[in-house]
């Protein structure tokens, strides 16, 4: 059974990487990254499960979650 991993940065570089070879191994990615079109990109390539979302983590405003 896969674990689930959180990457901060997922549209280039090395958290790309990152979860293009955690996907590979069987794991489900929760990824941000500050670029729209870059997540558009991760979702479209790799899907459900994993989850993408446009965040700017040095944006405490964007870091807020309530729980529904």
């Amino acid at each position: 059974m896969g674990k689930r991993i959180l990457i901060t940065g997922v549209s280039k570089g090395l958290g790309y990487a990152m979860s293009e070879d955690f996907i590979a191994q069987g794991h489900t990615v929760i990824g941000c990254a500050r670029s729209a079109a870059a997540i558009e990109k991760m979702k479209d390539s790799f899907g459900a499960p994993n989850d993408f979302a446009t965040v700017d983590v040095a944006n405490e405003e964007q870091l807020t979650y309530s729980p529904a």
